[in-house]
C-alpha cells in the first residue's frame, strides 16, 4: 500500500490517459474465466497489451467498448422485468423476441446435422 492507501501494483498500471486492467481484474468485472479473457483477446474483441515478461494488461475502455456491445437495452413496452420479456419472446416463437437473420435457420439446421453425422461416425453406426 502506498501512503494514499492505494496499491502498488494498481499504481504501476496507470497509464497518462489510460486505465489499464489486468486479465484476472477483467475475468472478475465479466464474471467469467480468465481463459475466456484469453479468448476475447485473441478473437480481436478485447485490446491488450503484452511485453515480455509482463502480465497483459487491458485497457478500460477496450472492457467498456466491449460491454457496450453485448449490452441489451430493456425493452421499454414490457420494462426490466425479465419475467414479463419472456413471455413475450414465448409468444413470437425465438428466445430473445426477434426475428432471427435469414438464413439462420438453415445455418442452424446444417450445423445440427454435422454434428449429428460427427456423433454417428464416432459411434460407429456410419
Amino acid at each position: 500500500m502506498n501512503d494514499d492507501g492505494r496499491d502498488a501494483g494498481a499504481m504501476r498500471r496507470q497509464v497518462p490517459g489510460m486505465n489499464l486492467l489486468t486479465v484476472a481484474e477483467v475475468a472478475a468485472e465479466l464474471r467469467c474465466s480468465t481463459r475466456t479473457v484469453y479468448n476475447r483477446v485473441n478473437d480481436g474483441e478485447l485490446t491488450a497489451i503484452k511485453r515480455p515478461g509482463s502480465p497483459w494488461l487491458i485497457p478500460r475502455q477496450s472492457l467498456d467498448d466491449y460491454v457496450s456491445r453485448y449490452l441489451c437495452p430493456a425493452n421499454p413496452s414490457t420494462g426490466s422485468n425479465p419475467s414479463s420479456t419472456s413471455s413475450q419472446a414465448g409468444r413470437s416463437g425465438t428466445s430473445s423476441g426477434r426475428t432471427p437473420a435469414p438464413g439462420a435457420a438453415d445455418a442452424s439446421l446444417r450445423a445440427f446435422r454435422a454434428s449429428r453425422a460427427a456423433r454417428e461416425i464416432r459411434s460407429g453406426r456410419r
